[in-house]
Order: structure tokens, then C-alpha cells, then sequence
């Protein structure tokens, strides 16, 4: 469930549930505008890398990326775009792998 569907959700549930209905009614908007600037892209961020989420989403692109760059599927900056890595990133990316290949063959 998206995050806007969740809390359109809390309201009309305590709406219909006669929990303070007028005010919620009056209020909506206010109320809705007031979760919306409290919520914290950094704490969400944050709770989600001591998740392991994030990490694991990053080492995903990572891998993707090495995937691409031994299939030489794309330029870099289209492999960079499809995987969501920085440039700069997948540039090093391709020298690691050139590095290792060469140490490999040698």
C-alpha cells in the first residue's frame, strides 16, 4: 500500500468509525498537509538502511551494473540511467572489471 493510500485510509476509517468525524471533516485537508510535511525522507532513509534495504537495493545495482558491463549492453551512461548508479560509478565499475580481466589473463 502506497504511503497516500495508507493515511487516506486512517481518515476514512475514523471517519466512518465516528472518531471525532466533524473534526476530521473540517480538518482534512490541514491534517493530511500536516502528515505530509511531518514526514522525514532522512529518518525514513535512515530506518530503512538499518533495514538493510537500501544496501541491499545498492549492492543489486551494483551487480546489475558488472552484468551489463561484461555483456556490453549499452554505453555507460545508459547503463548508469538503467540501473540508477551515478556515472562516476559505473565508470569505476568498468575499470575494476578491466583490471581484473587483464590480471586474469596475464
Amino acid at each position: 500500500m502506497t504511503f497516500d493510500s495508507a493515511v487516506n485510509e486512517a481518515v476514512d476509517f475514523a471517519i466512518r468509525g465516528d472518531f471525532l468525524e466533524e473534526f476530521f471533516r473540517e480538518k482534512r485537508m490541514k491534517i493530511l498537509d500536516d502528515i505530509y510535511t511531518e514526514f522525514d525522507q532522512e529518518s525514513y532513509d535512515e530506518t530503512l538502511r538499518n533495514d538493510g534495504r537500501i544496501e541491499g537495493a545498492r549492492e543489486n545495482a551494483i551487480a546489475n551494473a558488472k552484468n551489463l558491463l561484461h555483456m556490453n549492453l549499452g554505453t555507460l551512461e545508459q547503463i548508469s540511467q538503467a540501473v540508477s548508479l551515478p556515472l562516476e560509478q559505473v565508470v569505476a565499475l568498468k575499470k575494476e572489471l578491466t583490471r581484473e580481466s587483464v590480471t586474469v589473463t596475464n
